[in-house]
């Protein structure tokens, strides 16, 4: 027998009848994939570091299993797999992170990833890379999603069981009787009217509803692969030979990246539901995929070429006036439409282009096989990863010219060997270099826009910045066009307003409704536990936020600590709210960590611990207030320490189902001691609760509202002891790891509030707003729309344009003596 070696040692495996299996491996791989996130998310790091090592040991695991070959079958790599994923989820969950187990835990994740590779292998020279990629990706988006329902429905109860089922049915599907795999799907379909998600329901019905689908559906082989037009010759003499089709690859799987991270964050800041926009952006995002690898046989080099420079400026347009345009549409009653044009635009015009190059390449290319050709793609994926870290800690400014540079380049490569290509370089190049020296203004005016269509008059941006957490940015609004007589300063994170103040007499006024938030949450336990120990107490704040607390704990601290996971949140505070909270003038140590694992690694012990995250709308904040947390608090808190959190909202009793409540009973079940005050009235005090607990010190509910009467801080309030029979808890059920079903419903109501869904006023005509936008002498006239018509009325601006177009046409017109190249 003749020995392989490299890429012809592939394995050669007999494809089955139908796709059913391709597809329940995708859908495998989705979950996952998405589990190994919730894990590193709950017990090792929420930091963009537990992001950024899944998804490099996802792409490395499959790397390493494609070039190595192991293991040999898609069967004992599935296994392998799994018991890796359970050895991960209880050293997680049992060692805390510290650095010779964060060292462990990639590994893990690595061989995770392992059967991705083994599977594209095991059938790479069977069936057409194609078929491959195209069902294997549609069972992986739905994966993807119920993954994400399943774990809110669930929690950790799906981390434990969702893989073993899925490894077992998708088992099934490739070694066992095909009727046994195939007779899941009405049952998945049953089991869907038992959830109590109706979204989750549906997921699982769509499962079902398209697994059918597959089982009619054969595999294409490779050998009936059709060749519609090469994009190259398949030789190195070519004008597109293996090196440009390996750089194509490359950039590809870099631009994908950003990409996603790009269209995520815009998303984010427009629909301000943090889950549901990560779910509903990685169906659009991934359904491209789908979309590209459909096309991807089916378009003429000539075709794909005018498509590429039409992305190009579909991609540059997305990118700056996608909040503009869905702001506008929103406020004409399009809410609902517009959200669907931006998914659909995000997922058929952005994603699609680059996932029609990786199976193109590899069915066109004799010198590029799938192993070879998937490699470079995620070797450019890994890059485009690193980069995006880099960049965004370091210069968030070059991520745009970034992305739109890698774009020029890919279009050169294609046009290369045409008359076309330096003509498309130097368009390009102007491009980008026109977008770097302008971004900072097209940013500012499509934010400002963006905000007045959601109601805050005449709005100009203070500060504005992204990260890989957060959009944050901070505007004041003024009484007048002209923007000489400001109203409030306001600051958003992600899209939602987190608190606003309003200027008196041209200065920010100190009260307002964070200031009266802010002293129940943190100077009142700081006044109270002060008095009560007789000495300066060592407080730690768990989130930034505008520093205002910090304001309020000093001058009963020594020492003041805070943890945030975003420096962003840090310098919008520090830049924007400074002169309010004179934090400049406070010593504090400031310690940029996820909270729970600063909590679990520290060694320190605190008088008062603080809880100033925000509100639980999303996963990450969820875990915040949450049992788990309250239990990493107990241990830092010394004897007599004391823990504050606001319950973000009115405590009523009568509601045992909402956040208030929840709160109440997560602190009630870990800590035997605590207080809560309600404040009920005052003129900017809303209805609120804060909780004050305690393991060991003698809370004295006459000492609380002492210290209430003495800082005028008493009227309105009321206190209740932890046996008051005010509170029922007994039908409560407290966010934990096991209870987080009532987010995808918030993130829900929050979207369908965004969009305007159930206004009953009559909304203005879209007609009337277009016309607003264009009008100089309009009010609502478009900053946007202004900046660039100023830009275009300079001749130098004209001159320059028509210049660099006048020396694209001469470069395309203009023919070597040698010949064409062609």
């Amino acid at each position: 027998m003749r020995a392989m070696h490299g890429d012809d040692a592939l394995d050669n495996t007999t494809p089955p009848r139908s796709v059913f299996p391709f597809f329940l491996i995708g859908v495998h791989f989705g979950l996952l994939q998405g589990a190994l996130f919730f894990v590193f998310q709950i017990y090792v790091t929420a930091t963009f570091m537990g992001y950024f090592a899944v998804v490099l040991a996802w792409m490395g695991g499959v790397i390493l299993s494609m070039k190595l070959g192991i293991p040999r079958s898609v069967e004992g790599a599935l296994v392998l797999s799994v018991v890796a994923y359970f050895a991960l989820l209880r050293l997680s969950a049992l060692i805390a992170p510290f650095a010779v187990a964060l060292a462990l835990y990639p590994l893990f994740a690595v061989v995770v990833a392992l059967p991705a590779g083994t599977f594209f292998r095991a059938y790479s020279r069977s069936v057409s890379s194609r078929s491959l990629f195209l069902h294997e990706n549609n069972g992986f988006v739905l994966g993807l999603a119920l993954a994400t329902f399943c774990f809110v429905q669930w929690g950790l109860t799906f981390l434990y069981l969702a893989p073993i089922l899925s490894v077992g049915v998708t088992l099934l599907a490739f070694v066992g009787p095909r009727s046994w795999a195939l007779a899941l799907l009405p049952l998945t379909a049953l089991l869907a009217g038992h959830f109590g998600s109706r979204a989750a329901a549906a997921g699982l019905l769509l499962i079902g509803f398209i697994g059918l689908l597959t089982c009619f559906i054969r595999p294409r082989a490779v050998a009936t692969e059709g060749r519609d037009e090469p994009i190259g010759p398949t030789s190195h003499e070519g004008p597109v030979g293996p090196r440009v089709s390996r750089a194509l690859l490359v950039i590809a799987g870099c631009c994908l990246v950003l990409l996603q991270f790009f269209i995520t964050r815009e998303f984010s800041s427009i629909l301000a539901a943090s889950e549901l926009t990560i779910l509903v952006v990685g169906i659009a995002y991934f359904s491209g995929f789908s979309i590209g690898y459909a096309l991807s046989g089916r378009l003429s080099l000539a075709v794909l070429r005018l498509a590429a420079v039409a992305m190009f400026g579909i991609h540059l347009a997305i990118l700056v006036f996608a909040k503009v345009v869905f702001g506008y549409l929103v406020r004409a009653g399009l809410g609902a439409s517009a959200l669907v044009g931006l998914l659909f635009m995000a997922s058929l015009c952005t994603s699609s282009l680059y996932s029609i190059l990786l199976p193109r390449l590899i069915d066109e290319q004799a010198d590029l096989s799938l192993v070879s050709g998937y490699t470079w793609d995620l070797g450019g994926a890994i890059g485009g990863t690193v980069a995006m870290v880099l960049l965004a800690a370091t210069a968030p400014d070059l991520l745009w010219p970034a992305y739109f540079a890698l774009m020029v380049a890919m279009l050169v490569l294609l046009f290369r060997g045409t008359r076309w290509r330096w003509s498309v370089l130097v368009v390009g190049l102007f491009v980008v270099a026109i977008l770097s020296v302008h971004q900072g203004a097209i940013r500012r005016h499509a934010t400002e826009d963006y905000y007045r269509t959601r109601g805050y008059d005449n709005p100009s941006v203070v500060f504005q910045g992204h990260s890989l957490y957060h959009a944050v940015e901070v505007l004041d609004t003024f009484a007048d066009r002209a923007q000489a007589r400001r109203v409030s300063r306001v600051s958003f994170i992600n899209g939602v307003r987190y608190f606003r103040f309003y200027y008196e007499d041209g200065e920010l006024s100190a009260e307002s409704k964070l200031s009266e938030f802010s002293y129940y949450l943190a100077s009142l336990p700081a006044h109270y536990l002060n008095e009560a120990l007789g000495r300066p107490i060592r407080v730690l704040i768990m989130g930034a936020g505008s520093m205002y607390s910090v304001r309020r704990v000093a001058p009963y601290a020594s020492t003041i600590t805070i943890v945030e996971i975003d420096p962003l949140v840090v310098e919008a505070a520090r830049k924007s709210w400074s002169g309010l909270t004179g934090v400049d003038e406070i010593d504090y140590q400031l310690v940029l960590d996820d909270v729970k694992h600063f909590l679990r690694t520290t060694n320190d012990v605190y008088d008062l611990i603080i809880n100033d995250i925000s509100a639980p709308y999303y996963l990450g904040t969820t875990l915040l207030h949450g049992k788990e947390l309250y239990e990493l608090v107990r241990t830092r808190l010394g004897p007599d320490g004391l823990f504050a959190e606001a319950t973000q909202g009115d405590p009523n009793p009568r509601r045992y189902d909402s956040t208030p409540m929840k709160i109440i009973r997560g602190v009630a079940d870990v800590f035997p001691r605590f207080r809560v005050v309600e404040t009920e009235r005052g003129v900017r005090r809303g209805n609120q609760g804060f909780i004050y607990a305690s393991d060991e010190l003698d809370l004295e509910t006459d000492a609380l509202t002492s210290v209430m009467r003495a800082d005028e801080m008493y009227e309105g309030t009321s206190t209740y002891w932890e046996r008051s029979p005010h509170f029922v808890l007994h039908r409560v059920t407290p966010f934990s790891l096991t209870n987080m079903e009532t987010l995808l419903t918030r993130n829900v109501g929050r979207v369908e509030r965004r969009l305007r869904m159930d206004d009953d006023h009559e909304s203005p005509r879209l007609g009337r707003i277009l016309r607003e936008l264009v009008d100089p002498d309009n009010p609502r006239h478009s900053r946007l729309i202004a900046a660039i018509g100023r830009r275009l009325r300079r001749p130098s601006s004209w001159g320059m344009s028509l210049g660099v177009l006048a020396l694209a046409i001469l470069l395309g017109v203009y023919r070597p003596i040698r010949g064409d190249p062609n």
